[in-house]
Protein backbone atom coordinates (compact mmCIF):
# COMPACT_ATOMS: atom_id res chain seq x y z
CA UNK A 1 0.00 0.00 0.00
CA UNK A 2 2.53 2.24 -0.90
CA UNK A 3 1.79 5.73 -2.26
CA UNK A 4 1.91 6.24 -5.93
CA UNK A 5 5.18 7.28 -6.97
CA UNK A 6 4.23 11.57 -8.44
CA UNK A 7 1.32 9.99 -10.32
CA UNK A 8 3.32 7.25 -11.71
CA UNK A 9 1.42 3.87 -12.80
CA UNK A 10 2.56 0.52 -11.88
CA UNK A 11 1.84 -3.03 -12.49
CA UNK A 12 2.99 -5.78 -10.24
CA UNK A 13 4.74 -8.97 -12.23
CA UNK A 14 5.14 -12.67 -10.84
CA UNK A 15 8.58 -13.85 -11.10
CA UNK A 16 8.96 -16.94 -13.29
CA UNK A 17 12.67 -16.88 -13.96
CA UNK A 18 15.89 -16.55 -12.52
CA UNK A 19 19.60 -16.66 -13.73
CA UNK A 20 22.02 -14.76 -12.08
CA UNK A 21 25.57 -16.83 -11.62
CA UNK A 22 26.18 -15.82 -14.87
CA UNK A 23 27.98 -13.83 -17.44
CA UNK A 24 24.77 -11.80 -18.08
CA UNK A 25 22.00 -11.78 -15.09
CA UNK A 26 18.53 -11.62 -15.43
CA UNK A 27 15.49 -12.07 -14.45
CA UNK A 28 11.81 -13.03 -16.22
CA UNK A 29 8.53 -11.60 -15.11
CA UNK A 30 5.24 -12.30 -16.25
CA UNK A 31 4.45 -9.02 -17.77
CA UNK A 32 4.61 -7.67 -21.32
CA UNK A 33 3.51 -5.56 -23.95
CA UNK A 34 -0.35 -5.76 -23.39
CA UNK A 35 -0.33 -5.18 -19.86
CA UNK A 36 1.96 -1.88 -20.76
CA UNK A 37 5.66 -2.60 -20.12
CA UNK A 38 8.24 -1.60 -22.51
CA UNK A 39 11.89 -1.59 -22.47
CA UNK A 40 13.58 0.51 -20.24
CA UNK A 41 10.86 1.20 -17.92
CA UNK A 42 12.44 1.07 -13.97
CA UNK A 43 11.69 -2.34 -11.96
CA UNK A 44 10.96 -2.03 -8.03
CA UNK A 45 9.89 -4.29 -5.65
CA UNK A 46 9.22 -3.77 -1.64
CA UNK A 47 11.99 -4.80 0.65
CA UNK A 48 13.91 -4.16 3.78
CA UNK A 49 16.24 -1.64 4.94
CA UNK A 50 19.14 -2.06 7.67
CA UNK A 51 16.60 -1.21 10.40
CA UNK A 52 14.06 -3.51 9.35
CA UNK A 53 11.83 -1.12 7.42
CA UNK A 54 9.46 -1.88 4.88
CA UNK A 55 10.82 -0.03 1.96
CA UNK A 56 10.56 0.08 -2.08
CA UNK A 57 13.71 -0.89 -3.82
CA UNK A 58 15.77 -1.12 -7.00
CA UNK A 59 15.70 -4.18 -8.76
CA UNK A 60 16.68 -3.30 -12.38
CA UNK A 61 15.34 -1.82 -15.86
CA UNK A 62 12.91 -3.79 -18.57
CA UNK A 63 15.57 -4.84 -21.11
CA UNK A 64 13.16 -6.77 -23.03
CA UNK A 65 9.38 -6.77 -23.55
CA UNK A 66 7.84 -9.45 -25.52
CA UNK A 67 3.55 -9.94 -25.38
CA UNK A 68 3.62 -11.49 -21.98
CA UNK A 69 6.53 -12.00 -20.51
CA UNK A 70 9.41 -9.83 -20.57
CA UNK A 71 13.77 -9.78 -19.22
CA UNK A 72 14.48 -7.72 -16.55
CA UNK A 73 18.45 -6.45 -16.35
CA UNK A 74 18.89 -6.73 -12.82
CA UNK A 75 21.34 -4.07 -10.52
CA UNK A 76 24.02 -6.59 -10.28
CA UNK A 77 24.45 -6.96 -14.55
CA UNK A 78 27.62 -5.99 -15.49
CA UNK A 79 26.52 -3.75 -17.83
CA UNK A 80 24.01 -1.87 -15.12
CA UNK A 81 24.87 1.60 -14.34
CA UNK A 82 22.88 4.80 -12.61
CA UNK A 83 23.12 7.64 -10.81
CA UNK A 84 22.80 7.61 -7.18
CA UNK A 85 22.96 10.30 -4.62
CA UNK A 86 23.78 9.85 -0.69
CA UNK A 87 21.19 12.48 1.27
CA UNK A 88 23.06 11.82 4.76
CA UNK A 89 26.74 13.28 3.02
CA UNK A 90 25.56 15.34 0.30
CA UNK A 91 27.17 12.94 -1.98
CA UNK A 92 26.93 12.14 -5.72
CA UNK A 93 28.13 8.51 -7.60
CA UNK A 94 27.34 6.38 -10.67
CA UNK A 95 26.26 2.69 -9.46
CA UNK A 96 27.50 0.15 -11.42
CA UNK A 97 26.61 -3.76 -11.39
CA UNK A 98 30.16 -4.09 -12.87
CA UNK A 99 31.48 -4.76 -9.02
CA UNK A 100 32.72 -8.53 -9.69
CA UNK A 101 30.54 -9.74 -7.18
CA UNK A 102 27.10 -11.09 -7.72
CA UNK A 103 25.35 -9.73 -4.40
CA UNK A 104 27.22 -6.15 -4.58
CA UNK A 105 27.36 -3.02 -6.60
CA UNK A 106 29.97 -0.57 -7.31
CA UNK A 107 29.76 3.04 -6.44
CA UNK A 108 32.50 4.86 -8.95
CA UNK A 109 33.20 8.72 -9.42
CA UNK A 110 32.06 9.04 -6.12
CA UNK A 111 32.07 12.82 -4.77
CA UNK A 112 34.96 13.39 -2.94
CA UNK A 113 33.51 16.05 0.12
CA UNK A 114 36.06 14.24 2.11
CA UNK A 115 39.43 15.17 0.05
CA UNK A 116 41.84 16.73 1.96
CA UNK A 117 43.11 19.17 0.17
CA UNK A 118 39.97 20.63 -0.73
CA UNK A 119 38.72 23.50 1.74
CA UNK A 120 35.25 24.27 0.93
CA UNK A 121 34.03 21.35 2.91
CA UNK A 122 32.78 21.59 6.23
CA UNK A 123 34.01 17.64 7.34
CA UNK A 124 36.97 16.12 5.79
CA UNK A 125 36.42 13.03 7.22
CA UNK A 126 33.40 12.21 6.25
CA UNK A 127 32.47 8.57 6.95
CA UNK A 128 30.42 6.93 3.83
CA UNK A 129 30.57 2.94 5.51
CA UNK A 130 26.62 2.06 5.93
CA UNK A 131 25.25 4.89 4.66
CA UNK A 132 22.06 4.44 2.86
CA UNK A 133 21.83 4.99 -1.52
CA UNK A 134 19.11 6.45 -3.67
CA UNK A 135 18.00 6.80 -6.84
CA UNK A 136 19.50 10.18 -8.14
CA UNK A 137 16.95 10.89 -10.93
CA UNK A 138 19.19 12.38 -13.04
CA UNK A 139 19.81 9.53 -15.18
CA UNK A 140 16.51 9.87 -17.45
CA UNK A 141 14.65 6.49 -15.96
CA UNK A 142 14.22 6.04 -12.62
CA UNK A 143 12.03 8.83 -10.62
CA UNK A 144 14.63 10.19 -7.39
CA UNK A 145 14.64 9.22 -3.62
CA UNK A 146 14.01 5.15 -4.65
CA UNK A 147 16.45 3.11 -2.28
CA UNK A 148 19.36 1.07 -3.67
CA UNK A 149 21.39 0.01 -0.95
CA UNK A 150 23.85 0.42 1.28
CA UNK A 151 27.63 1.35 1.44
CA UNK A 152 29.63 -1.97 3.04
CA UNK A 153 32.98 -0.92 1.98
CA UNK A 154 35.19 1.63 0.80
CA UNK A 155 38.30 1.56 -1.52
CA UNK A 156 40.16 4.58 -3.39
CA UNK A 157 39.73 6.77 0.16
CA UNK A 158 42.95 8.93 -1.64
CA UNK A 159 42.20 9.81 -4.75
CA UNK A 160 39.74 13.11 -6.38
CA UNK A 161 37.15 9.99 -6.38
CA UNK A 162 36.42 7.54 -3.74
CA UNK A 163 34.87 4.50 -4.78
CA UNK A 164 32.48 1.92 -2.52
CA UNK A 165 30.69 -1.26 -2.20
CA UNK A 166 26.64 -1.56 -2.03
CA UNK A 167 24.73 -4.34 -0.79
CA UNK A 168 21.56 -3.71 -2.11
CA UNK A 169 18.52 -3.37 -0.33
CA UNK A 170 16.15 -5.48 -3.17
CA UNK A 171 16.53 -9.55 -2.48
CA UNK A 172 17.28 -10.30 -6.34
CA UNK A 173 17.96 -14.18 -5.62
CA UNK A 174 14.42 -14.25 -3.89
CA UNK A 175 12.20 -12.59 -5.42
CA UNK A 176 8.49 -13.69 -5.97
CA UNK A 177 6.92 -10.58 -7.61
CA UNK A 178 8.10 -7.52 -8.84
CA UNK A 179 6.60 -4.06 -9.54
CA UNK A 180 7.19 -2.13 -12.95
CA UNK A 181 6.51 1.49 -13.07
CA UNK A 182 5.31 2.58 -16.17
CA UNK A 183 7.00 5.35 -17.07
CA UNK A 184 9.00 5.96 -20.44
CA UNK A 185 12.17 7.30 -19.95
CA UNK A 186 13.63 10.14 -21.44
CA UNK A 187 14.58 10.60 -25.24
CA UNK A 188 18.03 10.86 -24.62
CA UNK A 189 18.48 7.97 -22.07
CA UNK A 190 16.54 5.64 -24.42
CA UNK A 191 18.51 6.70 -27.23
CA UNK A 192 22.22 5.86 -24.91
CA UNK A 193 20.90 2.40 -23.24
CA UNK A 194 19.88 0.67 -25.85
CA UNK A 195 22.46 -0.39 -27.65
CA UNK A 196 24.18 -1.34 -24.62
CA UNK A 197 21.45 -3.29 -23.01
CA UNK A 198 20.79 -5.31 -26.72
CA UNK A 199 24.71 -5.71 -26.21
CA UNK A 200 24.58 -7.41 -22.89
CA UNK A 201 21.76 -9.84 -23.50
CA UNK A 202 23.84 -11.80 -26.05
CA UNK A 203 27.07 -13.03 -24.81
CA UNK A 204 29.61 -15.46 -26.30
CA UNK A 205 27.35 -18.07 -25.20
CA UNK A 206 24.46 -17.10 -27.38
CA UNK A 207 21.44 -15.10 -26.70
CA UNK A 208 20.00 -16.01 -23.43
CA UNK A 209 16.84 -18.92 -23.66
CA UNK A 210 14.49 -19.24 -21.71
CA UNK A 211 11.59 -22.22 -22.01
CA UNK A 212 8.19 -21.77 -22.75
CA UNK A 213 8.48 -18.16 -23.90
CA UNK A 214 8.26 -18.07 -27.54
CA UNK A 215 7.70 -14.36 -28.38
CA UNK A 216 11.17 -13.48 -26.20
CA UNK A 217 13.17 -16.33 -27.67
CA UNK A 218 11.69 -14.75 -31.11
CA UNK A 219 12.45 -11.16 -30.32
CA UNK A 220 15.85 -11.82 -29.38
CA UNK A 221 16.78 -14.45 -32.28
CA UNK A 222 15.46 -11.19 -34.67
CA UNK A 223 17.87 -9.40 -32.64
CA UNK A 224 20.75 -11.26 -33.17
CA UNK A 225 20.23 -11.45 -37.21
CA UNK A 226 19.88 -7.95 -37.76
CA UNK A 227 22.95 -7.66 -35.77
CA UNK A 228 24.45 -9.96 -37.81
CA UNK A 229 22.74 -8.24 -41.49
CA UNK A 230 24.12 -5.10 -40.48
CA UNK A 231 27.43 -6.52 -39.85
CA UNK A 232 27.42 -8.20 -43.32
CA UNK A 233 26.49 -5.12 -45.04
CA UNK A 234 28.74 -2.74 -43.38
CA UNK A 235 32.03 -5.46 -44.92
CA UNK A 236 30.24 -5.40 -47.95
CA UNK A 237 30.43 -1.24 -48.20
CA UNK A 238 34.20 -1.37 -47.32
CA UNK A 239 34.91 -4.23 -49.94
CA UNK A 240 32.74 -2.22 -52.47
CA UNK A 241 35.12 0.99 -51.53
CA UNK A 242 38.23 -0.69 -51.97
CA UNK A 243 37.52 -1.70 -55.54
CA UNK A 244 36.44 1.69 -56.21
CA UNK A 245 39.36 3.46 -54.64
CA UNK A 246 41.65 4.55 -57.86
CA UNK A 247 44.89 3.66 -58.10
CA UNK A 248 47.97 6.56 -57.31
CA UNK A 249 49.82 8.11 -60.08
CA UNK A 250 53.15 9.05 -60.38
CA UNK A 251 56.32 8.20 -57.60
CA UNK A 252 55.58 8.26 -54.19
CA UNK A 253 54.45 5.99 -51.65
CA UNK A 254 50.78 4.88 -51.98
CA UNK A 255 48.28 5.86 -49.61
CA UNK A 256 44.32 4.45 -49.34
CA UNK A 257 41.73 6.25 -47.38
CA UNK A 258 39.18 4.23 -45.85
CA UNK A 259 35.59 4.76 -44.12
CA UNK A 260 35.98 8.36 -44.63
CA UNK A 261 32.70 10.08 -44.23
CA UNK A 262 32.28 13.14 -45.90
CA UNK A 263 29.60 15.44 -45.19
CA UNK A 264 27.24 16.13 -48.95
CA UNK A 265 29.37 13.24 -50.33
CA UNK A 266 27.72 11.16 -52.56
Amino acid sequence: DFPPLDGVDEITAEVIGTRLNSISPRILIRAGRKDGVRPFMPVICKAHDENKNLIRAVVGIVAIAGDSSSVVQPLIHPGFNMGVRMPHTGQWAIFSGNSGSVTRGLLTYLSSDSFEHRTVFKDPSVEILKTPVYTSGQGGIFPPDIPVGIITGEGNPDGEFRTAMVKPYAPIDRLDTVVVLLKSPSPWAEQFEREKIEDNLVTEFGPPVFPDLPEVEKRLKEQEEARKRAAQNQDQQEETQEEETPEPQGPGPRRRLENLNIPGAQ
